[in-house]
């Protein structure tokens, strides 16, 4: 096991462009092997605060940045621009939308996430953030890939720590991560633990956070560890002989998930 801060990729970055595309539709599977669904992968990361439509001004920041919306409606539509009412504005593309939830919004492509993010009308934009704030509108899930996917009855505080670090300490491949401290385990020391991801989808169903790798957790020598990148002979398709670059998860967090995960029946 070895220490490092500020990862050093020495071989697999040659092929990021093709792991990119591969993790837009990848959970903790087989097919993405280093990072998030695409999370500060997009080089364009002028996002304006507010945007002014028809006498409206809409606001950008009400939730969570670790959440992303459900639906990728910018690359699954057939629909032209003139046919969904689409604006443009600052070289993004801007349209109303509603989820029927009461709240008017603006979904735009600006940003770094895949799915495209979502100002607020700026007279709702305080009950907005109240209600994405709030963790009773929120469902909970555990996944170990191995095992069915469960509901959590868990402590919402502790569940947006979690997040929230695992968000800060992802794997950026256009960015710096000379703050990231990881640990270098071989192959040997992590391929028979577990693999788990804990995320929430708004009752809404308008945001989610990551089932990417980036999420993914392993328990190691009783310590729960973030996957931040495998490195091995580039082949994306198979672990086998990968060394396994992880975070530490902090301690207080650490412990409090490895017990649900042993309450829940889950093993290590």
């Amino acid at each position: 096991m070895r220490v490092f801060i500020g990862v050093k990729l020495k071989k697999r970055i040659i092929i990021l462009p093709i792991i990119i595309i591969m993790l837009t539709l990848s959970s903790c599977s087989i097919t993405g092997k280093i990072f998030d669904s695409a999370l500060d992968v997009a080089l364009n990361r002028n996002i304006p605060e507010t945007v002014e439509h028809d006498g409206v001004t809409y606001r950008y920041g009400f939730y969570d940045e670790y959440l992303h919306l459900v639906s990728d409606y910018w690359n699954k539509t057939s629909l032209s621009d003139e046919e969904l009412g689409v604006f443009k504005e600052g070289g993004h593309r801007f349209m109303r939308e509603s989820y029927g939830n009461g709240f008017d919004f603006l979904l735009s492509d600006a940003g770094d996430k895949w799915s495209g993010i979502l100002y607020c009308m700026e007279d709702q934009w305080e009950e907005a953030k109240a209600f994405y704030d709030d963790h009773n509108n929120y469902t909970y899930y555990c996944d170990e890939k191995r095992q069915p996917t469960i509901e959590c009855e868990i402590d919402g505080d502790k569940f947006n720590e979690l997040l929230t670090f695992i968000y800060e300490h992802s794997y950026k491949p256009y960015g710096s991560n000379d703050h990231v401290k990881t640990v270098s385990f071989a192959y040997e020391e992590w391929s028979d633990t577990n693999e788990y991801v804990f995320y929430k989808k708004s009752k809404d169903y308008v945001f989610t956070s990551s089932t990417g790798t980036g999420s993914c957790l392993r328990i190691i020598d009783g310590h729960l560890y973030k996957v931040f990148l495998y490195i091995g002979d580039g082949d994306i398709t198979k672990f086998e002989g990968d060394t396994m670059e992880g975070v530490k998860i902090p301690n207080e967090l650490s412990v409090y998930f490895i017990e649900f995960l042993r309450d829940q029946g889950f093993e290590e």
